[in-house]
């Protein structure tokens, strides 16, 4: 009981805690690559980011969508991506890297491991920008 008392009570300021930052700083992104597209909603608080991600596929016919958080480290927002898979079934969680170069968002690659059914990038191996699977450009809402 009462560590229900305080799950409800930090939750509790967790969502007003983030309801007081200015949304005046959530910035919209879109990727188009052939049939499918992508949108990014993400606000940034010093070294962090969090927001909305979602992917629609084939014209908008399938689509993954879900919450994004993670760190800000020079021009590389790097994170998680928490989603329902257009197929239904389970939530997923899977890593995402984007560069940010010339006011444009690159969806980065690497080489990903998994334990006990968490994913996260191997960091011995360099990421790749060289061919992004979406190419983020900003938008207004």
């Amino acid at each position: 009981m009462i560590r229900r008392v305080f799950l409800l009570i930090f939750i509790t300021q967790l969502i007003f805690g983030c309801a007081k930052h200015d949304v005046k700083n959530k910035q919209f992104y879109r990727a188009i690559a052939n049939q499918d597209t992508a949108y990014l909603s993400i606000i940034r608080l010093e070294n962090k980011f969090y927001g909305q991600y979602e992917i629609r596929y084939n014209g908008k016919a399938f689509i993954d969508s879900g919450d994004v958080t993670g760190i800000i480290k020079k021009d590389t927002l790097r994170g998680t991506f928490h989603f329902k898979p257009y197929g239904g079934g389970e939530w997923r969680r899977k890593p995402i890297i984007f560069l940010e170069e010339n006011g444009k968002l690159l969806l980065g690659k690497g080489f990903v491991h998994s334990f006990l059914k968490i994913a996260y990038f191997d960091e011995t191996v360099p990421f790749d920008f060289s061919k992004p699977d979406f190419v983020f450009d900003e938008i207004t809402e």
